[in-house]
This record gives C-alpha cells, structure tokens and sequence, in this order.
C-alpha cells in the first residue's frame, strides 16, 4: 500500500508539473511567436534615383529610436509618392495611420512622440510599388540608435577645405558612415585660441549674433531643443553658420558639439581677413 502510494503521487505530480508547462507554454507562444515583425522592405535609394525617384531613407529594414527621434525625409520625384508612417502590432499589422504625405519634392517630417505607438511601419509607396522600414519606439528619451547591424558609428567633421574668411558663411557637416542610422542632437560650435600656455582657450561668441564678446554683458541666451534627427548610413547632417566676426587672423581650433553623451569632434582652421 505504501509503495502504491508513493507511485500514484510521483504519477499525480508529475501530471501536474505537465499541466502546468502546458498552461505557461499556451500563455508565452503568442508573444514568442508575435514577437518578431516580418521581412522588412527597404527602397534600393540607387535604384529609385534612376527612375527619377530622389527619397532620402534614413532607415535600416529594423531600427530602434527613442520617442525623442525626428524623421526628415527629403523628396524630388518626376512623378507624386507617397510617405506614410502606420501604427503596427506585434506582427506588422496596420493598427492606425500618424501621418501621410503624398509629393512631388518636399519633405516628410514625423516627431515620434506624437507618434503615440510602440511600433510602426515608416512606408513609401512609388506607383504600385510599396516599400517599408520597422521602427521600434523606446519610452525613453536617450539619443543613441540601435539597428540590424548593431549599434551607431560616431561620424565625421566636415569643413571646407579652404582657409575661413572673417565673417564667411560656411557649411559644418556631420557625415555618418557607418552602417547604422545616427542620432544627432544638433551643433553647438566653440571656437578656440592659442593660449599663452601652448594650449587652447576657449573665445567668447555670443551665440545669438555670432560676433566676439567683448564686454560681460548683454549675452545672449541660446537653448537647443531637446529633438533628435535620424541621419542615414552614408548621409550627410549639416548646418549653416558663419565664422565670429572681430577676431583677428589666425590659426584657430573649431570644435563641434553634437550630443550631450559623446565627444565633440575638433579641426583646426585658418581664418584671413
């Protein structure tokens, strides 16, 4: 009787463990199975722009941006296109429409806080053609991006090659090329002076009228906002400044802030009068 006992609880209990795997296993399969978004179909840029078709696509086939992530996509088609961003589920399935453009040249720009989704589906549609890039959107506000091909590459300064002159407009320039889109916060440019130490000291700009500070007061206040633009492998983000005003000629150390969590990049430049 008592062997008999044993044998019936070891049965009972191992009849429930596997109820119990069971019943976890039915309750993980749809996530597990729901939890990859299929085959992206990303636009072969190259190919579009010999049909007459210029869309800048920042995106990888899968990527994910924080909810403080910008997308600005820039159009000049012979024929209309049309850019969308849909709200999608776990498996890709349209849930609602953020925003949709149809244009001939111009611009797509979407901010992904307004977004209001988890996932979405950055699409372009080019006669019958339709292409699509998966976004997953964290809840978080941090800059770096994450894709198929891992993590971004820190990008490069670009200036014009010439020597500056005092009070030339100029274009700084931010190349990504790595294989990963890149987050950039935007450019915060300080220029540099030789110091009697052999070193470098930082020049007073006021950031509202470009010109040298040479009085304490009646700086200007300039805040950036806290949006990250999406720039794409091998893209160029730039901006257009102009070099300070009431410097003397020189050899001067420009450097070039682009986010809070990394480094600024640095070039020194030759400003003529």
């Amino acid at each position: 009787m008592r062997v008999g006992s044993l044998e019936s609880g070891a049965i009972l209990g191992n009849m429930v463990r596997s109820a119990l795997l069971a019943v976890v296993a039915v309750l993980l399969a749809p996530a597990v199975a729901g939890a990859a978004l299929p085959a992206a179909n990303p636009p072969d840029v190259a190919a579009l722009k010999a049909q007459g078709v210029e869309v800048e696509w920042p995106l990888t086939a899968s990527v994910e941006l924080s909810r403080m992530h910008y997308l600005n996509l820039r159009v000049r088609s012979r024929k209309p296109v049309t850019l969308s961003l849909i709200a999608v589920g776990r498996k890709g399935r349209p849930l609602r429409s953020v925003a949709r453009k149809t244009l001939r040249s111009g611009t797509f720009e979407q901010y992904l806080v307004m977004a209001r989704a988890r996932r979405l589906a950055l699409r372009l549609d080019v006669g019958k053609q339709r292409y699509w890039s998966w976004i997953t959107v964290r809840a978080d506000d941090r800059p770096a991006v994450t894709c198929e091909h891992g993590t971004e590459t820190a990008p490069t300064l670009q200036l014009p090659a010439a020597p500056l002159r005092l009070g030339q407009p100029f274009n700084v320039g931010l190349r990504n090329g790595g294989r990963c889109p890149l987050g950039v916060l935007g450019l915060d440019l300080t220029w540099y002076r030789p110091s009697a130490d052999g070193g470098w000291e930082s020049v007073p700009i006021d950031c509202g009228t470009g010109a040298l500070i040479t009085e304490p007061t009646g700086r200007s206040i300039c805040d950036r906002v806290g949006v990250v633009d999406v720039v794409g492998p091998g893209a160029i983000y730039d901006e257009r400044t102009t070099t300070p005003s009431g410097l003397p000629p020189g050899r001067y150390l420009l450097k070039a802030r682009w986010r809070d969590d990394q480094p600024p990049l640095q070039r020194e430049v030759d400003l003529v009068a």
